[in-house]
């Protein structure tokens, strides 16, 4: 499935100060500036030579194709008197939004040399969302600053510039411009840092870096969550580091920052930003133990959804699982391959943005003691990732309450790393649970495939839980099961009943065999069953289950 709406956004500001305008009449619409290259016009949102705005979706008009190339240049601006007259910079300060894994540059033309040369190549802004031309969400400020001192006169009386969206050797998003003007200037006494970048990101902290093109050594660095007012955030004043490292973040939060220069003697640079980031989640940290030994008393790689519940199936708005295809289901959406084993969970958006729910089967910690921690990994890719709650609660249906939750895009690709995330469910410890997965997509396109991949339980006990757990053979009467012990125990419970059944409310059978058959079924009958090892009077393991067979095909469901 073809992304449809993440986009990049724009905006060019005027630079304000002592400075001479040299194209007033650049500003849109202007019939004067005008578009080349090979593109789809139903793609092209807005025309700047007849509205205020350059816009571009990729993905419109049904346009799958990677060969897409727009150049929107300027007329000809002759810097000669701008030149003449002492001014030696041309610059245009802007703000923009941009994600598209492509190329785009702002560029000017060297007349000596008959060619295009990058101004600024405009780097991407991942994860952004929001509409065409409809404002910036998250903007990189930065200024294009041009050293024309020894352009040569042909240079200088031909000069022109223009915006090259380049996507003919990979699918792109597109991108969104407003009303550019050109100055020019004196060059600045302390110029604006460049290259911003968050590195080394994890739960509580990143390394905040840029390139200082002052050499000034002394920054002022400013940061807070997402949205924060400037002035607002939290402020590390006058250091000499590059990077700067930040601690005590939140878990899984999206923050951004901003720099200042400090140029020595009051003489400090605009302030550059934001850059956004996202911290990572809390990683899965296992158990501690004070008595017994930690034990994984429920695993389930996503393989072949037995047991689970809620809605599941493969049409749109449902949990697909196990996934339809081998890497993926969808394009440009979901992961490429499965964080664990063969295949994974997935969301199947297709247009639709249903709340759907996936339960795990019951989860026994009636035995844990001292610590107990639920872990998964996630993969969040596409420009319609909606909210994911993850919830435990003590039947199938409910209700549950929300552990962990997390909105919007995570990964940038399809192949980028799952995230494995850990939660504490120590709380629930003594209880018999049910985990679920309740997750819908935004919008009304294809890019909302979220997908979840090994989860599990672990806890302390004293006495572990058999595994694996495994039908050997099946009649029409009978099953046969068969299973590996972990402890001690020399004695099990088999605890059976018809498909659905509630653990607590079915037949249990006392075996000191392995392996052992459950006699007496109906046939033309599904059951499930589950085992427990009984280490002692008063000391039993998790229950480990269910296995669902039936008695008519003679085998596993």
């Amino acid at each position: 499935m073809k992304h449809f709406t993440l986009l990049a956004v724009l905006c060019l500001l005027a630079w304000q100060g002592n400075a001479q305008i040299l194209n007033q009449a650049a500003s849109w619409p202007n019939a004067t500036w005008t578009l080349n290259g090979t593109y789809v016009v139903g793609a092209l949102l807005s025309d700047p030579t007849t509205t205020a705005n350059l816009s571009y979706n990729d993905d419109a008009a049904g346009n799958a194709s990677t060969s897409d190339v727009l150049e929107a240049e300027s007329p000809v601006i002759d810097l000669t008197a701008v030149a003449g007259g002492g001014e030696t910079w041309i610059n245009v300060d802007y703000d923009y939004d941009y994600n598209a894994g492509t190329t785009f540059n702002l560029e000017w033309y060297d007349a000596d040399a008959a060619a295009w040369v990058v101004w600024e190549a405009l780097p991407n802004n991942s994860g952004l969302t929001n509409g065409w031309c409809a404002g910036i969400a998250a903007p990189i400020v930065t200024s294009a600053i041009l050293d024309i001192s020894g352009f040569t006169a042909p240079q200088l009386a031909g000069f022109r510039y223009r915006f090259n969206y380049d996507a003919s050797t990979v699918w792109g998003w597109g991108f969104c411009v407003s009303s550019p003007t050109i100055y020019s200037t004196m060059p600045p006494t302390c110029f604006v840092p460049t290259a911003l970048s968050a590195a080394n990101i994890t739960s509580t902290g990143a390394d905040l870096g840029w390139t200082d093109p002052n050499g000034a050594g002394l920054y002022n660095v400013e940061y807070g969550m997402t949205g924060f007012t400037l002035g607002m955030g939290t402020q590390v004043m006058g250091t000499s580091n590059n990077p700067e490292t930040v601690g005590g973040l939140n878990a899984a939060t999206s923050y951004e920052f901003y720099i200042q220069v400090d140029c020595g003697g009051g003489n400090l640079s605009a302030w550059v930003g934001p850059i956004s980031f996202a911290t990572s989640f809390n990683a899965p940290t296992g158990v501690t133990c004070g008595a017994g030994f930690s034990s994984m008393i429920f695993s389930d790689d996503m393989e072949t959804g037995i047991g689970w519940t809620g809605n599941i199936g493969t049409g749109a708005g449902q949990w697909d699982y196990p996934t339809g295809a081998p890497g993926g289901n969808s394009s440009g959406t979901g992961p490429s391959g499965p964080a664990s084993g063969t295949t994974y969970a997935e969301y199947e958006a297709s247009g639709s943005q249903a709340l759907a729910s996936m339960v795990t089967p019951m989860i026994d910690l009636t035995s844990g003691s001292t610590d107990a921690e639920l872990s998964f990994f996630m993969h969040a890719f596409g420009a319609e990732i909606g909210t994911l709650n993850v919830g435990i609660g003590n039947a199938p249906g409910g209700p549950f309450t929300t552990e962990f939750t997390w909105t919007g895009q995570y990964q940038t690709t399809a192949a980028q790393a799952w995230e494995q995330i850990g939660v504490d469910i120590t709380a629930y410890l003594g209880q018999q649970i049910y985990v679920e997965f309740s997750y819908a997509a935004t919008g009304p396109s294809f890019t909302g495939d979220l997908a979840i991949d090994l989860v599990q339980v672990e806890t302390c006990v004293s006495c572990p839980a058999p595994s694996p757990f495994n039908l050997v053979d099946a009649d029409f009467d009978s099953g046969e099961f068969a299973w590996t012990e972990n402890g001690s125990a020399t004695t099990w419970e088999l605890e059976y009943g018809p498909t659905g059944f509630t653990p607590g409310t079915g037949t249990i059978q006392v075996t000191i065999q392995n392996p052992d058959s459950i006699v007496g079924l109906a046939s033309d009958s599904f059951y499930d069953v589950y085992i427990t090892s009984v280490c002692g009077p008063t000391d039993s393991s998790s229950m480990v289950g269910p296995v669902v067979f039936n008695t008519y095909n003679q085998g596993l469901y």
